[in-house]
């Protein structure tokens, strides 16, 4: 089945349509279906079986490549991190729980009714991982400023005026 939706897929939730139903002989020599060769399967019980019957294999490798470009972000982010805010626990929380439906995933089918929730704490894991990440830089350029400050002979108290705040611009 894989093989013909490499590119395009069946469509959304027609696994059921193109599986192979009149295979008594592969559903006889199954554990599952032994006892009964009638029953449908409807379900892969694999979403990215799933995906990749329903949307395409080139569909499928674009979820899988933004997971990992999710994960590797992450870690990075998150590894030897001290935990000193709302938001860094909030971010761990949301990563952990991609990473388990992900790896669930592998065993079981997705539902519409939770795939929006999926997308929705993916989206804020991923504003959460570009908010610290940001944080982090301007905690990098401060240390920064107040060594060149320290270098130069000066005392820094952590304050840094901006005078192009209080700029004007004018119409001439």
């Amino acid at each position: 089945m894989i093989k013909d939706t490499w590119f395009i897929g069946y469509g959304a939730d027609t696994y059921c349509i193109y599986y192979p139903q009149f295979d008594y002989a592969g559903k006889y020599n199954t554990v599952t279906f032994g006892n009964s060769i009638s029953i449908i399967v409807d379900k892969p019980h694999n979403m990215y079986m799933g995906m990749t019957v329903g949307t395409g294999l080139i569909s499928a490798l674009a979820f899988i490549a933004i997971l990992v470009l999710y994960a590797v972000q992450s870690i990075r982010l998150f590894w030897r991190k001290k935990y000193d805010s709302f938001i860094d626990y909030t971010g761990v929380g949301i990563f952990l729980g991609i990473m388990g439906f992900a790896a669930t995933g592998m065993v079981d089918d997705s539902s519409v009714s939770v795939m929006p929730m999926f997308y929705g704490l993916l989206g804020t894991g991923v504003a959460i991982n570009i908010m610290l990440h940001r944080r982090r830089q301007q905690q990098l350029e401060e240390e920064k400023r107040a060594e060149k400050v320290k270098a130069r002979g000066g005392v820094t108290t952590g304050y840094v005026f901006r005078d192009d705040l209080f700029k004007t611009k004018t119409n001439i």
